[in-house]
């Protein structure tokens, strides 16, 4: 099982950095112009109205700001702990070691799945409410992945691959209509305008952050021996 370069992950991490500085910077720089007031847009005027803003204004306890931040990145951590990255990461070799034969045509359904039932979400999200969206997304993928545990490690035939299939599809669903977009949903609703750009940039910096731990870490869990580690040391005897 190949790990994704490493220097694609580390892109994002690297790339979503700068805008935790530059959060609300266009606030600060609007303030030093000469332009009239009556050329800013009356949601820039409302939300400067608020103050600056530092990052460590973003875990103070005023307002409930650092419990509001602790909630944040733990929810996008916990978006990307659901494993749904495994499967687009490394849904077509291990579809290939089920026994499946064409592993390639099911990451195209599994990818088709997770756009189709990302809308139904937006409505749903409105008419359950955040928390009991997630809860309810959270068990029924729990649910999946304890039958698609259960059915490939115990037995193995062409009945056992159709149930596999249909319950990763099943586990996609509820992931594309809870956990993806409504974790987003959350963050961008939990933080007051004083520091929600750089609140927000937090949570994200969190959820690459585990995206880039669990995709990294997951030949080493899957593979027997040491994986990767043994092909490295092989690579520099023979050189």
């Amino acid at each position: 099982m190949r790990t994704p370069p490493i220097q694609t992950m580390l892109t994002h991490l690297l790339f979503i950095l700068p805008f935790v500085w530059f959060g609300q910077s266009s606030y600060r720089l609007n303030s030093r112009t000469k332009i009239s007031d009556c050329l800013w847009s009356s949601h820039t005027r409302h939300v400067y109205s608020f103050g600056k803003s530092s990052l460590i204004d973003c875990f103070k306890t005023n307002g409930r700001q650092l419990y509001r931040i602790l909630v944040g990145t733990t929810i996008q951590a916990l978006q990307q702990l659901t494993g749904i990255n495994f499967i687009f990461y490394y849904g077509t070799d291990f579809f290939q070691k089920s026994g499946i034969s064409n592993p390639f045509t099911i990451a195209l359904v599994t990818n088709i799945v997770n756009v189709a039932f990302t809308p139904p979400g937006m409505y749903a999200v409105e008419k359950l409410g955040r928390r009991n969206f997630l809860l309810l997304g959270a068990v029924g993928m729990c649910v999946c992945e304890y039958i698609v545990a259960i059915v490939g490690t115990s037995v193995n035939s062409v009945v056992s691959n159709k149930v596999l299939i249909g319950f990763v599809c099943c586990y996609i669903a509820f992931f594309a209509s809870s956990w993806g977009p409504v974790a987003w949903v959350v963050v961008g609703e939990s933080f007051s305008l004083r520091t929600r750009s750089k609140s927000v940039t937090i949570c994200a910096e969190s959820n690459w952050l585990w995206n880039f731990g669990i995709g990294y870490a997951t030949p080493y869990m899957v593979d027997s021996g040491l994986g990767i580690i043994r092909n490295i040391r092989n690579s520099q005897i023979i050189e």
